[in-house]
């Protein structure tokens, strides 16, 4: 009675403090019904081959099936603290595209770059949710905003959301920075490619600029000439999601209407073959979203 009340008392709240408790409390029970296998006094009886069996298995192991009972419930679910309401007015398809790329964002530009305004930050592939959202968010930040794209409609669109400098993607993108800039290049990069933009992008990257990356969808190999790098005090980042309190705080302009993550299409789920072709065709702009 006692393991199932806990089992359910956990389901219930489904906490990750409560459910530590719940492991911890397996294995006080499970360790000593082990330890008390292991040194039995041996008496003859049908059960004598099973219960010298059981002699061999580790005492841990016997805290296996306590914790399967005290913290699997039978209904999945989150934790409610970090469930958060839609903004009234906000499509749910717009709520949809909005938590990930845009997380993902605002760690780059805000946690790891630190942007400050008047700082000239460079983003790659615009048309992505990350790098939309990076230019939002750089933008709010007081920043002058260089991004690239193979399409010239993608530039347009990204002029319209602010974007000060429209650049094709091509071998000359960090070449034409340094001729626009007085060869100072930019402070910031924010990368996702990988190896087709990496070189380009130290090209573009001033003295004691930061680069941070957050994917390789180009490929995850890229080289770097270290005397280049300490020469010009370089910091090359890595980054990935972020935190509760990053997201609070990057739910604050969303609810204001000053953050909103475009939505390229909206395709029922039964058609979602068609959502990865969109996807495949390189052609949006914005989040694809599917409608379950």
């Amino acid at each position: 009675a006692f393991i199932g009340a806990t089992g359910l008392w956990v389901d219930a709240t489904d906490t990750f403090a409560q459910t530590v408790v719940a492991v911890l409390l397996s294995i006080a029970i499970a360790v000593p019904v082990g330890i008390w296998l292991g040194r039995r006094p041996r008496i003859e009886s049908a059960l004598s081959p099973l219960l010298d069996s059981l002699q061999t298995i580790p005492p841990l192991i016997y805290a296996i099936p306590f914790v399967m009972l005290f913290t699997v419930g039978p209904v999945p679910g989150v934790v409610a603290a970090v469930v958060y309401a839609i903004p009234p007015g906000i499509p749910v398809e717009t709520a949809a595209a909005f938590p990930l790329a845009t997380l993902t964002a605002w760690r780059m530009v805000m946690g790891r770059a630190r942007v400050q305004p008047g700082e000239q930050v460079l983003i790659w592939g615009i048309g992505g949710g990350v790098a939309l959202a990076a230019l939002q968010i750089a933008k709010a930040q007081g920043a002058t905003v260089w991004v690239t794209s193979r399409s010239r409609a993608k530039l347009e669109r990204a002029g319209a959301l602010g974007a000060d400098h429209l650049l094709l993607h091509g071998d000359s993108v960090g070449k034409g920075i340094r001729e626009a800039t007085g060869k100072r290049g930019v402070d910031v990069v924010i990368d996702s490619v990988g190896e087709a933009t990496w070189a380009q992008s130290l090209v573009a990257l001033g003295k004691r600029g930061r680069l941070v990356t957050c994917g390789g969808t180009a490929g995850p190999l890229v080289q770097v000439d270290v005397r280049r790098m300490f020469w010009n005090q370089w910091t090359l980042m890595g980054s990935t999601m972020g935190s509760d309190a990053e997201c609070l705080a990057m739910l604050e302009p969303f609810r204001a209407g000053r953050l909103h993550p475009p939505v390229d299409s909206v395709f029922p789920l039964a058609e979602a073959p068609a959502a990865y072709a969109r996807l495949a065709s390189g052609d949006q702009f914005g989040k694809v979203v599917v409608r379950l």
